[in-house]
C-alpha cells in the first residue's frame, strides 16, 4: 500500500458528543488497498465532543487528524468550518461526512475511489438510509435500480437533496479551490454538488453506504423551521447572485433559471409560515415567470397569497 494519501475523510462537528464516536468508528474501519487519513474540525463544540475526538485521535494516532478552534467559525460564515476542514485535507480526492452521520459498508471508500477513477469524473455519489429518531430507516433514493453517470444538467435539476452528503467524495483540489460566489451561497451542499459535476457531470454508485440523520439538534432543515423574513429576503439576494455568477462559468442558463425558480418556490412557503404573505406572493409571482411549468401546488398557494391580502 503506497504511504500516499489518496483520500482525506474531513468530518464536521459541532456538538456531537452522542454520535461522533460512532461516525469516526465507521470511517477508520474502512477497508482499502490505498492510504487514507480523516481530518475532523470542531467548530467549538461546548459539550463533550472535542475530548471523544481526542480520545480517538491518540488510538489511532497515525490516521486521525484534528483542528480545534477556540472560536465558533459557523456563527461568522456557515461554510467556513468546512473550507477550513477541506484546506487542511492532503489527499487527492475528499470524502465528506458530518458528525451525527455514518458509515455502514467498510468498502465504501475503494469502491467509490474505484468509481470515480474509472469513469472520468470528479464527484461520486451513493443511495443512503435516512435515519429517523428512534431508529427506523427508509432508502434516500427509492426508484434508482442502477449505477449510471449524471449529467450536469441532472445534478442541477436534482437540487440540493440529489446526494446524500455523507456519501460524497470529490477531487479535493475543488474544494480547496472554490470561487469567491460560494461564500454567499445559503446552503452549501447543492453548490458543492454543481462545481463537483461541471467538468463531466457525476457518477452514482446504487449501493446503500452510509447513513444520514434527519432532523438532529443540530440540522439545518431543525434550524430552517424558524427563520424570519428579513433572513428569506437576504438569502434570495445571495440566491440570486450565486445562480447568476454559476450562469457565468457553466452557461446551463435555463436549468440554473429552474432550479432558482424550485429556491423561490420554497422560500414562499416558508414566508407563509412565517405568516408572510405579501413576501410569498412576490417571490410565487417572480417563480411562476421563470418556470411556466411549476406545479399546481404552488399556483394554488399563489392565489391564497393573493386571497390573504384581500382579507387583509
Amino acid at each position: 500500500m503506497s504511504s500516499d494519501v489518496k483520500v482525506s475523510v474531513c468530518i464536521n462537528a459541532f456538538n456531537h458528543q452522542n454520535t461522533i464516536g460512532k461516525t469516526i468508528e465507521s470511517i477508520v474501519g474502512q477497508k482499502t488497498d490505498f492510504s487514507f487519513e480523516v481530518v475532523i474540525f470542531d467548530d467549538f463544540s461546548t459539550d463533550g465532543t472535542r475530548s471523544i475526538i481526542q480520545r480517538y485521535s491518540f488510538e489511532y494516532p497515525g490516521l486521525i487528524r484534528y483542528i480545534f478552534k477556540e472560536c465558533n467559525l459557523f456563527s461568522i460564515n456557515g461554510h467556513l468550518p468546512f473550507i477550513e476542514c477541506w484546506s487542511a485535507a492532503k489527499g487527492q480526492y475528499i470524502a465528506l461526512c458530518e458528525g451525527d452521520d455514518y458509515w455502514i459498508d467498510p468498502l465504501k471508500l475503494q469502491k467509490q475511489y474505484d468509481a470515480i477513477r474509472e469513469n472520468d469524473v470528479d464527484i461520486c455519489f451513493t443511495n443512503a438510509y435516512m435515519e429517523y429518531s428512534g431508529g427506523r430507516r427508509k432508502e434516500y433514493f427509492t426508484r434508482r435500480e442502477s449505477s449510471k453517470h449524471m449529467s450536469l444538467r441532472e445534478v442541477i435539476k436534482s437540487g440540493g437533496g440529489g446526494m446524500p452528503t455523507a456519501s460524497i467524495i470529490m477531487k479535493a483540489e475543488l474544494l480547496r479551490n472554490l470561487p469567491d460566489w460560494f461564500v454567499r451561497a445559503p446552503v452549501g451542499d447543492y453548490f458543492i454538488q454543481i462545481i463537483g459535476a461541471r467538468r463531466s457531470g457525476a457518477f452514482y454508485l446504487n449501493e446503500v453506504t452510509c447513513v444520514y440523520t434527519v432532523c438532529s439538534a443540530n440540522s439545518w432543515t431543525m434550524r430552517r423551521k424558524s427563520i424570519l423574513s428579513d433572513q428569506i429576503k437576504k438569502e434570495i439576494c445571495d440566491y440570486e447572485y450565486v445562480f447568476d455568477s454559476l450562469k457565468n462559468e457553466v452557461g446551463n442558463h435555463h436549468s440554473l433559471d429552474l432550479a432558482f425558480s424550485g429556491v423561490l418556490a420554497g422560500s414562499a412557503t416558508l414566508s407563509c409560515k412565517s405568516g408572510d404573505w405579501s413576501l410569498a406572493k412576490m417571490l410565487l409571482k417572480k417563480s411562476i415567470a421563470m418556470n411556466n411549468a411549476i406545479s399546481l401546488k404552488y399556483r394554488l398557494l399563489y392565489l391564497l397569497t393573493m386571497l390573504m391580502k384581500i382579507i387583509k
